[in-house]
């Protein structure tokens, strides 16, 4: 994750390539937590700075909501607050909202995150 990084870095644009996407998809898939919580990260950074990416990599973002590490769903939960907040007229804000509520009775860290998004 951290070459994949470097490469993202250079040059954001790559992650648009359909082998990037199903090489991240495959990352935010793996055993270990703290790899889907790199990938999640990576890809948070990212859409953020290029939001023609938002919609590319939303439904595998959305997906990590119900991750079994707790890290990886407060990442996404932070990365969705901030696709609210800077992308306000992505048309999945709707959804996104429904599926944070629905994490309100998870663990007091994901509350905390859920509170601050809707604020």
């Amino acid at each position: 994750m951290k070459c994949l990084s470097m490469v993202v870095e250079a040059d954001p644009g790559i992650l648009a390539r359909v082998d990037m996407q199903n090489g991240v998809h495959g990352r935010f898939l793996d055993h270990s937590t703290s790899v889907r919580e790199a990938a999640v990260d990576l890809v948070g950074k990212f859409i953020l700075i290029r939001p023609e990416l938002t919609n590319q990599y939303y439904g595998m973002l959305i997906e990590r909501i119900l991750d079994t590490g707790v890290s990886v769903r407060k990442r996404v939960i932070k990365i969705l607050k901030d696709v609210c907040i800077e992308q306000p007229e992505f048309d999945k804000i709707p959804e996104i909202c429904v599926k944070m509520i629905r994490r309100v009775n998870d663990e007091e860290g994901i509350k905390t995150q859920i509170g601050r998004a809707h604020v």
